[in-house]
């Protein structure tokens, strides 16, 4: 009998992306797995939520349910029942916790199920009663009362089984027969697990009564970065069997096939939960997983899109482990676990940066590094390193810094002046300069840095850089009081094709923090 009710806790990605990840990856291994051994991937699946934070089943069967506690391990006496529980009435091979180096599982699941049982037993005994019919001088709590079935309970609560058992019934006596049944299943539970146990240490006495029915998953990741990086490998070997003609894969193109593999199970989740469906599951089968692999993507690698991409994932990948940086104050290495993410910037600039569209992440990226890539050069784009100290730090410790409108990281100080965030690492104003004039020539670009009046980079400081169309120039103090006497007609003019003068200063991020945190 199916005593816990599955869950549909999640509403969109976001909450789902952690566990979305560790979904992926074990899908894959265990993709990869059946074909290294020559076995058809035909029938499996990979369920979302429903009986766990995700499943591995084989024709409509479950093979194994997996719980992901991506940072600190919270588990009541409840908890650690419902997963057993699941288990049994999934009639699943075994559970799998993913947890994080460094973290432990307890190991009292079946004396707590147990311990749990008990306890449901002794209260299915109570009188169902409606609670207008409860006396005074009784408390509601010596009762099963029927007008609380139908409200939100703790997770195998005994009303939480009662409800979902009788299907939220209002009748005194369905009510009456569910808990003869639920008592029933509870035994019967019992004498499986009892039975289980025996077996185990007939010839392992040694071990954990728990490992009969699960354990903590042997590989422990602390971010998604780290997923991501046996991911890749994992794709690498299953195009090697399935595409053995495809010599280009590497470690860079496998990121890429990740980024379409997650972006299609993404919208997967998005449009069932969008769908709002109650009764149906949310499932990707493998074969349609290997269908995304092997696509050829190999042309959309040179392209300005994928050295936008790139970009992309050296920023995803440093928040990845920006918590245990130490020029931050992070107090938790996961950012779901921390209770100051509500009020944390970076926390809430990264959330709006992974909903933009692709069009528009890739307008942010070109805004953030001052230049179109050239296909095929070595474009020397941001690595980790500086995406953390100078991108992630700021966006951390200024908390006005934001994405604006324009798809521009900027924030506006005294009312009046415009500083604008970039990604620029350039030694000298000479190699700035250089760069920038190949950028000018598009009046999307003159506009947006006509729109600031401070650059924020890596390492330059000027307090004079000139613009004029397509001319850029540090100024001395003797040319910036010439081109003081403009007047304003003069200005006007030239702000019709963006081509006005424009004096802007450019502060490193030491600067940046002085003058903004």
């Amino acid at each position: 009998m199916l005593l816990i009710e599955p869950i549909s806790a999640i509403t969109s990605w976001e909450d789902y992306e952690y566990q979305g990840h560790v979904a992926l990856y074990i899908a894959l291994k265990s993709i990869l797995d059946l074909l290294q051994n020559g076995k058809s991937i035909s029938g499996y699946d990979l369920q979302i939520e429903g009986e766990e934070d995700f499943s591995i089943r084989k024709d409509s069967k479950y093979i194994s349910l997996h719980q992901v506690k991506a940072g600190a391990i919270r588990l009541e006496q409840n908890d650690k029942f419902s997963f057993v529980i699941e288990i049994l009435q999934n009639e699943a091979e075994y559970g799998y916790f993913h947890i994080a180096n460094g973290k432990r599982i307890p190991v009292d699941f079946v004396s707590s199920t147990l311990t749990y049982t008990s306890m449901l037993k002794n209260q299915l005994k109570k009188k169902v009663i409606e609670k207008k019919d409860i006396a005074d001088t009784d408390k509601e709590d010596d009762y099963i009362v029927l007008d609380k079935v139908s409200g939100n309970h703790k997770k195998a609560d005994v009303y939480s089984l009662i409800k979902y058992v009788s299907k939220n019934s209002k009748d005194i006596a369905k009510i009456q027969s569910v808990i003869i049944e639920i008592d029933n299943a509870l035994d019967t539970y019992k004498t499986i697990i009892e039975k289980k146990i025996e077996e185990l240490k007939k010839d392992n006495p040694l071990l954990c009564d728990d490992e009969a029915f699960l354990c903590a998953y042997d590989e422990k990741y602390d971010n998604v970065k780290e997923i991501r990086l046996k991911a890749y490998g994992v794709i690498v070997e299953i195009l090697t069997i399935k595409c053995p003609e495809y010599t280009f894969v590497d470690v860079d193109y496998a990121a890429l096939v990740y980024d379409q593999l997650l972006l299609y199970m993404k919208n997967r989740i998005t449009d069932f939960y969008i769908e709002n469906s109650k009764i149906g599951k949310c499932i990707l089968t493998f074969s349609e997983m290997v269908e995304q692999i092997i696509v050829d993507y190999h042309e959309r690698i040179d392209t300005v899109a994928y050295q936008y991409f790139q970009v992309l994932r050296s920023i995803r990948d440093a928040y990845a482990e920006y918590p245990n940086e130490p020029w931050n104050h992070c107090t938790e290495s996961n950012c779901k676990d921390c209770n100051g993410s509500d009020a944390c910037n970076l926390f809430k600039q990264i959330s709006i940066l992974n909903e933009k569209t692709e069009i528009d992440k890739n307008q942010i990226i070109h805004n953030l590094i001052l230049k179109t890539p050239v296909v095929g050069k070595n474009n020397n784009l941001p690595q980790d390193s500086l995406v953390s100290h100078l991108f992630l730090n700021l966006l951390d410790e200024i908390k006005t810094l934001g994405l604006e409108k324009n798809n521009a990281y900027q924030t506006v100080k005294d009312g009046n002046k415009t500083y604008r965030l970039t990604l620029d690492s350039s030694y000298d104003i000479n190699e700035f300069q250089k760069n920038l004039r190949k950028e000018l020539g598009k009046e999307s670009d003159r506009s947006l840095l006509y729109e600031c009046d401070v650059l924020i980079t890596d390492r330059l400081s000027e307090e004079s850089l000139f613009f004029n169309g397509g001319d850029i120039s540090v100024l001395t103090e003797k040319e910036l009081k010439e081109i003081s006497g403009m007047t304003s007609s003069t200005i006007d003019k030239m702000k019709k094709d963006c081509n006005r003068p424009k004096v802007i200063r450019l502060i490193d991020r030491n600067k940046a923090l002085g003058e903004l945190k």
